[in-house]
């Protein structure tokens, strides 16, 4: 009887990837679960079968992706497979605050998790995922549609997942390997209220004028995220959407996930942007 496939993911510390690590274990998958520490994150997951193994993974960082997958890679021979069915892409971080302002170390930051490192992964996965015609899932975001104010560095990044995720699934056509992004609205996670963060050491640092033209914006983005965090939906339906693009016939390109995301994707693809510029600025600004 053949072994269950296997899947490596990234961001395994606690949200989204924590969920997927139950989820697929659920279901039989060898997984091999990521983060930056992975102890740490191995006890707040909880029990799991045998068949979870833990990694310590930096994507930022060029030595701990190429150590992560040589040790992956044992791992995998040990257990008697060649390859990975499945790479999700989960790890991410969200940078806040107004773009006149924002410190450009934090930005390059948010890109070299975001983006940079998510590609670096993506490119030492490789050859364990053509073994397998294996399928890469990206965890993107309604943000890579849709740039709310304050949020403009994290929506930089998601955006250029829409455009890493296009090049990419037509890129690897030929090699059998199909690239399907997931475009979740507000999911309950403790992602967002880190974000508050880089919003808070701004505020620290900012000059009387930049709080008065900024003040009011960021008291209402803080109360609508503060408002989508309490109607969040649950992980376990990003969890779905992947399970989905890892193992159906024929996996979509894109996965709106959420109440609402698919409607308001479409709305976004007709409406004028002075229309939609409007519609933020009166519930946003």
């Amino acid at each position: 009887m053949p072994e269950p496939p296997a899947a490596l993911i990234t961001g395994c510390s606690s949200g989204i990837g924590q969920h997927l690590v139950r989820c697929l274990d659920g279901m039989g998958w060898h997984i091999a679960a990521t983060a930056r520490d992975s102890k740490v994150a191995a006890t707040a997951c909880g029990p799991l079968s045998q068949r979870v193994g833990w990694f310590d993974l930096d994507v930022t960082s060029d030595d701990s992706r190429r150590r992560a997958v040589t040790q992956i890679k044992a791992w995998l021979t040990d257990r008697g497979l060649s390859g990975l069915k499945g790479l999700v892409n989960n790890a991410g971080i969200v940078v806040a605050g107004p773009l006149e302002h924002i410190d450009l170390d934090e930005l390059r930051q948010q890109f070299e998790v975001n983006v940079v490192g998510l590609l670096g992964v993506t490119q030492a996965c490789l050859p364990l995922l053509r073994r397998e015609k294996g399928r890469i899932v990206n965890i993107g975001s309604i943000s890579g549609r849709v740039a709310a104010p304050l949020l403009g560095p994290y929506a930089m990044s998601k955006f250029a997942l829409e455009a890493l995720s296009d090049s990419l699934r037509v890129e690897l056509h030929e090699a059998g390997i199909f690239v399907s992004l997931l475009e979740p609205g507000p999911i309950s996670t403790p992602l967002w209220r880190k974000s508050l963060g880089t919003r808070d050491r701004w505020l620290k640092d900012a000059s009387p004028e930049a709080l008065a033209y900024y003040g009011r914006m960021l008291e209402r983005v803080g109360r609508e995220v503060d408002r989508s965090a309490a109607g969040a939906d649950a992980p376990e339906k990003v969890s779905r959407a992947v399970v989905h693009a890892l193992t159906a016939r024929r996996p979509r390109s894109r996965y709106p996930v959420g109440r609402g995301v698919g409607m308001m994707i479409r709305l976004l693809n007709i409406i004028p942007d002075r229309i939609r510029d409007a519609a933020i600025r009166r519930r946003l600004c």
